[in-house]
This record gives C-alpha cells, sequence and structure tokens, in this order.
C-alpha cells in the first residue's frame, strides 16, 4: 500500500505532480458501449486512465496554480484529478508512443 496526496481546489499543481483525465470519450465522440484504450490506426495509447506527470500534460502557464484555476481555465469538458506522491509503474501512463513535451523546462530560441 502507498500513501498519495490528493489535490483539492485551493492546492497548488507543480510540474512534478500526477494528473489523470476525469473523463473518457467513445470513439464516435458521443455516447457509446463502445470505448477504445487503444488506436486501430497507431497502436498508440488513448483515453488514459492511468497516471501522466503534469509537466508533459499541461503547459508552463498552468504549473504553479490552484486546481481550481486550472479546471475553470480548461472549461466545463475538461478536468483532470491531481496527486502528489509514489505512483506504482503499472499505474503510470507509458510515453514510448508518445510525441512528449517537458513543459517545464526553458527552451531557447535558435537564431
Amino acid at each position: 500500500m502507498i500513501t498519495v496526496q490528493i489535490l483539492e481546489a485551493g492546492d497548488i499543481v507543480e510540474p512534478e505532480d500526477w494528473c489523470r483525465p476525469l473523463s473518457i470519450v467513445s470513439m464516435s465522440g458521443g455516447h457509446s458501449d463502445y470505448y477504445s484504450f487503444q488506436s486501430q490506426y497507431s497502436g498508440a495509447p488513448e483515453n488514459n486512465v492511468k497516471w501522466v506527470k503534469v509537466k508533459y500534460i499541461l503547459g508552463k502557464p498552468w504549473h504553479g496554480k490552484t486546481v481550481a484555476d486550472i479546471d475553470f481555465g480548461l472549461g466545463k469538458f475538461v478536468k483532470y484529478e491531481f496527486v502528489r506522491g509514489d505512483i506504482p509503474k503499472r499505474q503510470q501512463l507509458n510515453l514510448k508512443d508518445y510525441n512528449i513535451t517537458d513543459h517545464s523546462k526553458v527552451f531557447r530560441k535558435e537564431m
């Protein structure tokens, strides 16, 4: 058993915290009995229900904001839950099939 902290509305979200979406979209984009967790075209994961570091999902302007600020800013159809702590590897989304960017890093413009 592990212990994690569930972040609530007034808590500050940091880049090293974990998040996952609170909704899953059907393959047809509406109501359906069928939900896919792997793309039939690329085989890449979709509709993940596993945890991902915030720095790979939300851009830098969201780092240091409260859960309530993020909820309001992303709108009523995009909601995440956030936790802080050590997430077991089997509960972490494998990012090998994603083109990911660490949004916590500072990138310099190439001249």
